[in-house]
């Protein structure tokens, strides 16, 4: 079986800083490439719109590259955000971006009623773009991001762990337990990769 070592760690190829918003390309639900560009193209000046999909569809890391590839033309502010009483502290860095700038918001629902119609304000007193992720449509709908087991596959094969280790069918498995959300199905990979790396350090051991 082959290991992927840093120094004497076998390296989790789940782990946070491989698959967190922004070190995986965007796939669509099939896992074929998703052109930024094109999206971004789409983005009115101005404007509302809205990555829409369920938990763990990919809308995090969509957007983090949408922000990265709209930032060669202009200034744009990425935020991701938690809760209500994040609205106070998203409303003064709105304020202070430029006129025609982009605000880019990750978990618009988490701000609640009142939070969201304070920054579409905000927003568009500034002449400020809005673009957001959501559950649900909220307004024009930039693009819907969905998940299958594909997409999931397709990832894993990105991620590159040995298949001795992580095989096909655990990748199946990980998309049911977790009704189809990516990201709580790559972090189940992580811990089930865990527990076959310290089983098989065990076995030589001994």
């Amino acid at each position: 079986m082959t290991v992927h070592r840093i120094g004497r760690r076998a390296r989790n190829p789940f782990a946070t800083r491989f698959i967190r918003p922004g070190m995986l390309p965007p796939l669509d639900a099939e896992g074929r490439p998703v052109s930024v560009a094109a999206l971004a193209a789409r983005v009115p000046r101005g404007g509302f719109m809205a990555l829409v999909g369920p938990h763990g569809s990919g809308k995090s890391n969509l957007l983090t590259a949408l922000a990265t590839h709209l930032a060669h033309d202009g200034v744009v502010m990425q935020r991701r955000v938690r809760r209500a009483r994040d609205v106070p502290g998203l409303l003064a860095r709105i304020a202070r971006l430029p006129v025609g700038a982009i605000a880019c918001i990750d978990g618009w629902e988490r701000l609640g009623a009142p939070g969201r119609l304070a920054v579409r304000v905000v927003a568009w007193c500034r002449g400020c773009d809005l673009v957001v992720t959501a559950h649900r449509p909220c307004g024009p709908v930039l693009a819907r991001c969905m998940t299958t087991p594909s997409l999931l596959a397709r990832l894993v094969a990105m991620l590159g762990p040995d298949e001795a280790v992580i095989g096909h069918d655990d990748v199946a498995a990980a998309y049911d337990r977790h009704a189809g959300n990516v990201r709580e199905a790559l972090l189940d990979l992580y811990d089930l990769f865990e527990q076959r790396i310290r089983g098989s350090a065990a076995a030589v051991r001994t």
